[in-house]
């Protein structure tokens, strides 16, 4: 209730000052507009866009001038891909603009702010192979020294490239195991989400896997994902596609199904382990395109590990397709993740007898 008065106040506060902060957006140096759009990520609104795409441009045009250095574009993509409560902003032209500047500073950058760095440009998949090549090599170095924000972005940059680097792995979880500190509750979803990821992904174990567990007890104590989530149930828009799920699919999922106590599975069917993660629009990036952020692909990265079977389709992709077009590609969908759970043996190719 506290967070609902708060953030009410700091919309009420920031709408007064809109006009004023779009005009100045467009005049600031590099120094001032790198503090605009961090107070406005740091605020949390999930308004005012208008104000960063200003940003954006005016960030383009000293790009352009040479006037923004790496700390200025470090700190303006941060803020970028965490903005708007994590909807994010800023098209992908942006990032792509920023990478010879990334590329020329990343030696020389704190170790937090190269792997804010990775968090921005594998959240959105955007990149050229060798920035992220350059990435890898960065995080190599400096794995074993990392603070918990600094593992936070790590783990999941490595989860949203599928990586297989089993011992660059191994130096972020012996990073974890060796800081002295109790893993705080706020960091705790990518460490969660590492723990079932490389369980799966490497079945030849990881060394110090069970004391890496161990590590986040305490925050697992008071960790509730469907508490932090149950607000997007209220959505009409989730109730619609349900219903276009029951009236026109004739299948009948549960919904919001939550699994390892971390990830909300919008309409799951838990015995074949399939599911729809259905992404609204409003929780895409508004200049990205039809598909969904790599953070909300994250469950289908690690379940998959599980037996899951689960499609990320985003209601803009499904807007764009004709009634019948939906129809046939989510039946379709479907049809063909029972096939291949069939095949993996989670279950049967002979119905169930009842008599």
């Amino acid at each position: 209730m506290y967070k609902v008065y708060a953030d009410e106040e700091i919309n009420e506060l920031l709408s007064h000052y809109e006009a004023d902060l779009k005009q100045a957006a467009e005049t600031l140096d590099g120094e001032h507009l790198t503090r605009l759009a961090q107070a406005l990520y740091i605020l949390k609104s999930k308004d005012f866009e208008g104000v960063f795409r200003r940003i954006e441009r005016q960030a383009l045009d000293l790009h352009a001038q040479g006037k923004l250095d790496v700390y200025h574009a470090t700190n303006i993509l941060r803020a970028f891909s965490h903005s708007l409560e994590n909807k994010m902003c800023g098209r992908d032209k942006t990032f792509y603009a920023f990478e010879p500047t990334v590329l020329k500073g990343l030696d020389s950058m704190s170790d937090r702010d190269a792997t804010h760095l990775m968090y921005a440009y594998g959240v959105r998949n955007l990149g050229n192979p060798e920035l992220h090549k350059a990435f890898e090599k960065k995080l190599d170095q400096i794995a074993s020294k990392l603070d918990y924000p600094s593992l936070f972005n790590a783990f999941y940059y490595m989860m949203f490239r599928d990586s297989g680097n089993k011992a660059l792995f191994e130096k972020l979880v012996n990073a974890t195991v060796a800081n002295p500190d109790i893993l705080p509750i706020i960091y705790y979803r990518p460490f969660k989400a590492a723990r079932y990821y490389l369980q799966g992904k490497f079945k030849d174990g990881i060394t110090n896997m069970q004391d890496f567990v161990d590590k986040q007890w305490h925050a697992e104590r008071y960790f509730n994902v469907y508490k932090l989530e149950e607000y997007i149930e209220r959505d009409t828009a989730y109730y619609n596609f349900k219903g276009f799920l029951n009236a026109r699919c004739f299948v009948y999922p549960i919904s919001f199904l939550t699994v390892n106590n971390l990830f909300l599975l919008h309409f799951a069917f838990p015995e074949p382990k399939i599911a729809i993660n259905f992404h609204l629009s409003k929780f895409l990036p508004t200049e990205g395109g039809a598909g969904a952020t790599e953070m909300q692909r994250l469950a289908q990265k690690v379940l998959k590990h599980e037996g899951w079977e689960i499609l990320d389709l985003t209601e803009r992709e499904f807007n764009s397709w004709t009634f019948d077009q939906r129809i046939d590609n989510v039946k379709g969908w479907l049809k063909e993740a029972k096939a291949r759970q069939v095949k993996k043996g989670i279950i049967s190719d002979k119905p169930k007898q009842y008599v």
